[in-house]
């Protein structure tokens, strides 16, 4: 599930990749990880990216050879929980005809007479540590519904996509706010151009 924390354990990263070797960690804080017992745990939060290689020791990179020797970094035990989210829903009006924005060459033209509704939305999150997520997922009639280029849809005024425009097509969108914004409460307004009739659930979760 992407909201749970992944754990890897060091012996299990090395027999996946079937070489004799040495970690090396190159985002986000490049170093080679030194390992004593084989069992130190790796942690990779929720919508977090890691870029991690297993080298052969006598075989490192020039650039991999200059990196700080460090220990595992421990992890946090952090688990993901969701938080209350007010959603106060301030406009939802027809959109006029091929007026949705869609950037020339990306996909094929919204045909002139699909119906698509211009929505606005207040959201508001009290204090809290650790980063925000904020999620909405797109329904209508009870059933899922993907829509293509996701990220074009949604403009958010404080928070960063997790789904940028040119994505493929998905039933929702979600926006992270980082720790030091959302520590004493977080607000923002969402601008939405979605097809009629599609019904928004939206939660928030701190990881």
């Amino acid at each position: 599930a992407r909201w749970a924390y992944q754990k890897l354990r060091c012996d299990e990263l090395l027999r996946f990749a079937a070489v004799e070797g040495e970690l090396i960690c190159w985002h986000p804080h490049p170093a080679r990880w030194e390992s004593h017992t084989g069992r130190e745990i790796f942690e990779l939060a929720p919508f977090s990216v890691a870029l991690l290689e297993i080298a052969p020791a006598d075989q490192l990179s020039l650039l991999a050879a200059r990196l700080p020797l460090q220990p595992w970094p421990l992890p946090t035990n952090r688990t993901c929980a969701m938080v209350p989210l007010a959603v106060d829903e301030t406009l939802c009006e027809p959109a006029p005809p091929g007026s949705f924005p869609r950037p020339p060459g990306a996909l094929p033209p919204i045909p002139e007479n699909a119906k698509y509704e211009n929505r606005r939305f207040y959201l508001e999150v009290p204090g809290g540590e650790g980063l925000l997520v904020v999620s909405v997922e797109l329904t209508r009639n009870g059933s899922p519904l993907p829509l293509e280029d996701a990220g074009s849809h949604f403009e958010l005024d404080n928070g960063v996509a997790v789904l940028a425009r040119h994505a493929f097509a998905t039933p929702w969108q979600a926006w992270r706010i980082g720790e030091e914004t959302s520590l004493h409460g977080w607000s923002a307004t969402l601008q939405a151009t979605l097809p009629a009739g599609t019904d928004c659930s939206f939660t928030a979760r701190r990881l």
